[in-house]
């Protein structure tokens, strides 16, 4: 005679309660409400490729934008250029004669990182500042962060039109007792001038200018 013994048997299952073995059979039925559908399969699947074409799609545009961008970008070897067309520095300015100055820190503020050439010179009440360059470039830095950069305090002045009726962009720029107005200009052998260097940059990047261009800052003690 055998003996058919009831003890249930344990099934380790995580987070779910013991089951006795004759409770863990189940009917197809059962296991169909339990796995998913082939309409749901479906829809996953076409979900999933939604979202490689909206990837895909993602991908095309940000190369497309960084071609896009490439001419709005510094080249270095474009700044690095030989200076080809550079004819020397002028003798006047406004009529005044211009007499060469000494490399000081403030030049060299000017000078940091520029891809062309640059020069300061005095008319005795004045100082003037040349640089000259024949790509653009965002080296070329305006004035007032120039002087920033040196330490003094800038604020904003109207424009200022020259005894050419050329404007010019000014600052009031002060540290301790010194104080000056430093106005500036960027133009080209075409007649082209403009008073803020952000227009001219990308008038020039932009190719609605040509190059060389030179840029003068005049700094007058008040």
């Amino acid at each position: 005679m055998r003996l058919i013994l009831r003890t249930p048997v344990r099934i380790a299952c995580p987070n779910r309660p013991l089951l006795h073995r004759r409770e863990r059979r189940s009917s197809a039925a059962e296991y169909g409400r339990i796995l998913p559908s082939r309409a749901l399969l479906a829809g996953y699947i076409s979900i999933l490729g939604l979202g490689q074409h909206i990837l895909i799609g993602v991908l095309i545009l940000v190369v497309h934008l960084g071609a896009a961008a490439l001419p709005f970008l510094d080249r270095p070897e474009l700044e690095r250029a030989t200076q080809t067309s550079f004819t020397g520095w002028p003798s006047t300015y406004e009529g005044r004669t211009l007499i060469p100055l000494r490399s000081d820190a403030a030049q060299a503020q000017f000078a940091d990182g520029f891809p062309g050439r640059i020069a300061r010179f005095t008319d005795g009440e004045r100082e003037y500042l040349f640089r000259y360059l024949e790509r653009p470039s965002r080296s070329l830095h305006a004035a007032g962060d120039c002087y920033k950069g040196s330490g003094y305090r800038v604020s904003p002045l109207p424009l200022h039109r020259d005894g050419n009726g050329e404007l010019l962009g000014c600052v009031a720029a002060t540290r301790g007792d010194e104080s000056v107005r430093v106005c500036e200009r960027v133009f080209n052998a075409a007649g082209e001038s403009w008073y803020d260097v952000s227009s001219w940059f990308w008038a020039a990047l932009l190719k609605q200018s040509t190059g060389p261009w030179w840029a003068v800052t005049i700094a007058t003690p008040t």
